[in-house]
């Protein structure tokens, strides 16, 4: 199965954007254990995303506003994932815990399974351009 995208509207259209899943962001031990990975720095991961602020209230918000305003990917697996870029600061890339650059988007993932969607702070120089499915509008994904 290739990759499907979809934009904002059309993803909405066809029901790829659920509504926002407040008080459930944090529900299970492996969203737990994601949202810790995404806010505080360990050099024992060879590649990890900070969001530059470690609360689950800015946490929450980034990923309501992903949903209110993000493009939607189908990868090969049939996982949805939703990518918003925020045109502000939303963290930092860190390699082997070394600060790499900062990042101006985020990508929330497996956004169709309540108890795993989870979202992580993302540069949107590493996306490409890509054609909406439904209506042939570009998005960046």
């Amino acid at each position: 199965m290739a990759k499907k995208y979809y934009c904002h509207k059309c993803a909405k259209r066809n029901g790829l954007m659920e509504d926002s899943p407040i008080g459930k962001l944090i529900q299970t031990k492996y969203q737990y254990d994601k949202y810790w990975k995404h806010s505080q720095t360990d050099s024992n991961y060879p590649i990890q995303s900070i969001f530059s602020h470690p609360s689950t209230s800015v946490y929450a918000d980034y990923i309501v506003s992903a949903m209110l305003e993000g493009a939607v990917e189908i990868d090969e697996l049939g996982r949805k994932n939703i990518i918003w870029c925020a045109g502000k600061h939303t963290g930092f890339r860190y390699e082997h815990g070394n600060l790499i650059q900062p990042t101006d988007a985020v990508k929330v993932v497996l956004s169709s399974v309540a108890s795993s969607l989870h979202a992580f702070p993302h540069n949107s120089t590493c996306f490409n351009t890509q054609t909406c499915i439904e209506c042939g509008k570009l998005i960046v994904f």
